[in-house]
């Protein structure tokens, strides 16, 4: 398969793309079989594929719930479309999650 690499990024950021997508997509859609209006919760979500996994669970109709470390990150996935982030150096995540 062939694609054109996009301008707006250099060789080795287009050569990164479709391994975190990938492993994002497998997940989400071969193992879990994301629907419409699940939640989704993603750890490490600032990551490489914890940024992929949040898109594709947005396209496909998701609310994501999303953990992460310190506030430039929450603003980083917030950015992305994450629905709740978590702080897990200042929150508990399963009380943040249950709520």
């Amino acid at each position: 398969m062939l694609a054109l690499k996009p301008r707006l990024l250099s060789f080795e950021q287009a050569a990164a793309v479709p391994l975190v997508f990938i492993t994002a997509w497998e997940a989400l859609h071969d193992r879990t079989r994301i629907t419409q209006d699940q939640i989704v919760l993603i750890h490490a979500s600032a990551g490489g594929v914890g940024h992929a996994a949040i898109q594709l669970a947005k396209q496909a109709g998701a609310r994501v719930i999303t953990t992460i470390s310190n506030e430039e990150k929450a603003a980083f996935v917030k950015r992305l479309g994450a629905d709740l982030i978590i702080n897990y150096h200042t929150q508990d995540i399963i009380a943040e999650v249950m709520r």
